[in-house]
């Protein structure tokens, strides 16, 4: 078309949003941080359970997932969270909704996702993390619009500056180790 915009796709800005985060941990906080930088409304759901003073309020589950126009999810897999977002809860968020999942596969059910785009049911997804890695078969490659899923490899962890910082996190952490079994 000549043109370097897509006009016949929505484009929406993040100030005013309400931006749920599920797992407030490091990432999830330092998330918090950035969306309410660019003018969101930040609440956040615990995955453990764990209470604690925050500078965010807290909401359960469905009350965040209803509420939100962005949903990110920064929590570990585990028993608890494993299909945590399945059919019922994407049927809980907003038709304009977006959810992104950049902490583990398998927290959402990548079946019920795909329907949900199908259907309309949220607006759209990115993903940078699946049930099964690499993504051999999966109902997300079956999406009547591919555009409403972002999906990239989870391989933010690969730049030299990240691989540098990580080896020099294990080299901190051997020597801590050592002092202390010296003491």
């Amino acid at each position: 078309s000549g043109t370097i915009f897509r006009y016949d796709r929505p484009i929406r800005q993040l100030r005013g949003k309400n931006w749920g985060v599920i797992g407030l941990g490091n990432i999830g906080r330092e998330v918090a941080r950035l969306a309410e930088a660019f003018g969101c409304e930040v609440r956040y759901c615990s995955t453990s359970g764990v209470a604690r003073p925050e500078k965010y309020g807290r909401m359960s589950l469905e009350e965040l997932l209803g509420w939100a126009d962005i949903v990110s999810v920064h929590a570990p897999l585990t028993d608890a969270t494993r299909n945590l977002v399945g059919q019922k809860e994407l049927a809980a968020m907003k038709p304009n909704a977006i959810i992104i999942n950049v902490a583990r596969g398998g927290i959402i059910d990548e079946s019920a996702l795909a329907d949900a785009l199908n259907n309309w049911i949220i607006s759209g997804a990115a993903l940078d993390v699946f049930s099964q890695e690499p993504l051999c078969k999966s109902p997300l490659y079956d999406l009547k619009d591919p555009y409403r899923l972002l999906a990239s490899p989870h391989n933010a962890w690969a730049t030299d500056e990240a691989i540098a910082r990580l080896i020099d996190c294990i080299a901190r952490n051997i020597k801590e180790y050592i002092a202390k079994e010296q003491h």
